[in-house]
Parts: structure tokens; C-alpha cells; sequence
């Protein structure tokens, strides 16, 4: 146990964090300098990655760096040999990123198991298959923009202000006239700010919300002012409407923490988000050409995966010649310019019409 206990404080360091090696000088093996063993000199020692394929070639990895970094912080000290220690490190890099998605899933109630994992980030792919066995998850779906996920939300997303203005009020004293002032108000400052992006009236749409608690606590929920038309300016807030808000208040308290109090309810905040329409083009479906993923086929290479009992030979694959219907089976690597996919053994991948890749885990 004790050994056990210093393996996982040693492999903290590769936690992503403040002790994240960040992109300058970066891991070791980028060979710019930095000493503290990273998830991707991990990666690349288990045959993850390929040294000479680093965003499609234009970038080369150095194994014997990645090799050195790992053996001195972590191998080492604990009594390992390097393959023992990268994957070692590799478990707890994972295990962080299950504990990150049960706080979004299993302690909200949710069981992870009846959704499909949508896999963003360049080293997602990477170790998605192995998060998603551990959570019960069995499919994964990863978009071919996967590496620049935020980015591309960033472009088509809609333009948007969010305006707060405080109010604190108890619920049984406040005006729906008053409340409509406030949110006229937010809504003429949200137009300016609409009219500097050069956003159409007619691409303008308005949310409201409002910040809720009972008396007494110390925490507030964001409750929707339901029954507005979104591309009224007016904020139209009537009584009935406002009946509606309290009790919407409840509903949604008791959906959270499993009960409904009979305190007073008060009003901190109230929010309105000036919105303006992106008009982004639709994403083309392509035909289906076959399930054959042979043209496509770069190689192989030894690739860790522990159910095998280590390194197996997986097959290597150019995702980014691969057509829809193609399908590979694991144990394999599917290389693309921005990220690597991992099929391990007993899954399947396939492209899909709309260009992202399914991963089926109980293939």
C-alpha cells in the first residue's frame, strides 16, 4: 500500500494543473527543454503516438527524452521500469478525467452509461476509449474538428452580452412593473452593444433570467422568465408570468436538492442576454462508399493496451483518408494531422456520413 501510494503521488506529475508542463518548453519530448514527464512522453512511449507523424509530420517527437524524463522522476524513484511507470502515469491522467466527467454525470444523478461520449481536445481521442470502459460507456463519438472544438463553438456560435443587474427583493414584494423597467433597461444597453457588431434587428433575440434562493441560504439558481417571446424587446413581465417564475423557482429546487421550501423566496439578480443570430452553413452528408478501410492502411506498431497483457501489434490507419462506411477494427491507431484515435482491442471504429468517427467499445 505504501508503495502503492507513492506510485500515485509520483504520477501526479503529470496532472494537468499547475504542474502542467504548458506549451512552452512543453513535454520532453518536444525537445525544447522541459524535464517533468508529461501525458504525451507517456503516450508516445506506449506507441500511442508516432515520433515522425507529430501533426502530420510537420513536428518530431524524441522517444529517448520522453524515455529519460520518465525514468528519472518516476521509474526510478519507484523501483519501475519505464513501460511500468508511463503507464502507471497514464492510469492517473485517466482516472483525473473519469472523476471530471462523474462530477457532470453520476453526482447529478445521471448514469453515464446510457450516454454517448462526445470526445473534444487534440489528446482526447487518445484516451477516450479507456474513460469510457471504466465509466461504462459504449460508444464515443469523435468529430474530425475534435482538436479545435472551442474554437469552431467560438465562430458559429451566436454573438452574445450577458447583462446583470442586482435587485434582492423578496419575491412577494416585488412589482412585475419594476421587474420590466430593470429588463428594459439591460435590453436598450444589450442593442448598443448588438449595433456596434452590426447585427440585423431582425437577428436579435433577447433571454431572461432570473437568480433565485430561499431565505437564508447562501446559494442562488438561474431560473428562465418563461412565456417571453425571445425577439420581444419588451420584457412583458405580467403577473401571471411572474406566478409562473416562483413557481418554476420550486420546481426546478426540488428537481436539484429533493425538496421545496416554504420560506420566503427572494430575488437577487436579475439577467437578460442580448443575443445575435450567426447564420453558419449546414454540415454536408456524404454517401456511404464501403466498410473497407484497407486503402487507407499506413502500417503497424506496438501499442500498450493492458487487456492484452501489453504490447500488441495494432494497425495503423490514415484517418484522414478514410471514407464514410470505412470501419477498423482494434487493436488499431487512426492517425490524423490534429489528433490520434486509440481503438483498443474488441472495439470498432467507423466514419459516419457527417464526418465524424463512432466508436463502437462492444463491437
Amino acid at each position: 500500500r505504501r508503495r502503492q501510494h507513492r506510485l500515485a503521488r509520483q504520477a501526479e506529475r503529470p496532472s494537468h494543473g499547475l504542474r502542467s508542463a504548458g506549451a512552452d518548453p512543453g513535454p520532453a519530448c518536444y525537445g525544447k527543454g522541459g524535464e517533468e514527464p508529461t501525458a504525451t512522453d507517456a503516450d508516445l512511449l506506449l506507441g500511442y503516438l508516432d515520433p515522425s507523424y507529430y501533426l502530420g509530420g510537420e513536428m518530431s517527437l524524441y522517444p529517448d527524452l520522453a524515455r529519460k524524463a520518465i525514468k528519472e522522476k518516476i521509474a526510478d524513484p519507484l523501483g519501475l521500469d519505464v513501460t511500468e511507470a508511463a503507464w502507471a502515469m497514464r492510469r492517473v491522467i485517466d482516472h483525473h478525467m473519469v472523476d471530471g466527467i462523474s462530477i457532470v454525470s453520476v453526482q447529478r444523478g445521471e448514469d453515464p452509461r446510457k450516454y454517448t461520449l462526445v470526445v473534444a481536445g487534440g489528446a482526447g481521442a487518445l484516451h477516450a476509449a479507456s474513460l469510457a470502459r471504466v465509466l461504462g460507456i459504449r460508444r464515443l463519438l469523435i468529430p474530425k474538428t475534435s482538436s479545435v472544438f472551442c474554437a469552431l463553438g467560438g465562430v458559429i456560435a451566436d454573438v452574445r452580452h450577458d447583462l446583470v443587474r442586482s435587485v434582492t427583493v423578496r419575491a412577494n414584494d416585488a412589482s412585475p412593473k419594476d421587474l420590466n423597467r430593470v429588463f428594459d433597461e439591460m435590453r436598450a444597453l444589450g442593442d448598443t452593444f448588438l449595433e456596434r457588431e452590426a447585427v440585423p434587428a431582425g437577428d436579435r433575440y433577447y433571454l431572461r433570467t432570473v437568480d433565485m434562493r430561499y431565505k437564508g441560504q447562501y446559494h442562488e439558481l438561474e431560473v428562465p422568465l418563461t412565456g417571453v417571446d425571445s425577439a420581444s424587446k419588451g420584457a412583458e413581465v405580467t403577473a401571471e408570468r411572474f406566478e409562473a417564475l416562483v413557481e418554476d423557482f420550486h420546481l426546478m429546487h426540488e428537481s436539484l436538492y429533493s425538496y421545496r421550501d416554504t420560506t420566503d423566496v427572494e430575488i437577487l439578480n436579475l439577467r437578460l442576454a442580448a443575443c445575435g443570430r450567426v447564420h453558419t452553413p449546414g454540415m454536408a452528408e456524404e454517401p456511404f462508399v464501403g466498410r473497407d478501410a484497407g486503402a487507407c492502411r499506413k502500417g503497424e506498431r506496438a501499442a500498450y493496451f493492458e487487456e492484452s497483457g501489453g504490447f500488441v501489434t495494432a494497425r495503423v490507419y490514415d484517418g484522414d483518408r478514410m471514407q464514410v462506411g470505412n470501419v477498423v477494427k482494434g487493436p488499431a491507431i487512426v492517425e490524423l494531422v490534429t489528433t490520434t484515435i486509440v481503438v483498443p482491442p474488441g472495439a470498432e471504429i467507423e466514419l459516419t456520413p457527417f464526418g465524424s468517427f463512432s466508436v463502437n467499445l462492444d463491437a
